[in-house]
């Protein structure tokens, strides 16, 4: 999936569950977007995702940043993620 296809997916997903865009900052999208490359998986994806939103409700934010797709990319080992971030 490209960039694009990602936002699309995660942001269908989110509105199926009753939620809007603005749960992922600009940066956060930019960070999904960034960690998956041609031959990502929905799973995975749902994964990473679920992970973001984890982290960022320990840390009692409103929305997911950056910093937590990082924090739960590196749970996952997701290599890509590391290259643009940090």
């Amino acid at each position: 999936m490209n960039a694009d296809r990602i936002r699309k997916y995660v942001l269908h997903r989110i509105q199926v569950a009753g939620g809007s865009s603005s749960l992922l900052s600009d940066t956060g999208w930019e960070a999904l977007s960034l960690a998956f490359g041609p031959g990502s998986t929905p799973r995975v994806i749902n994964t990473l995702c679920d992970r973001s939103f984890n982290t960022a409700f320990e840390r009692d934010k409103k929305n997911v940043d950056v910093d937590d797709v990082y924090e739960a990319a590196q749970g996952m080992a997701c290599r890509k993620i590391s290259f643009f971030i940090r």
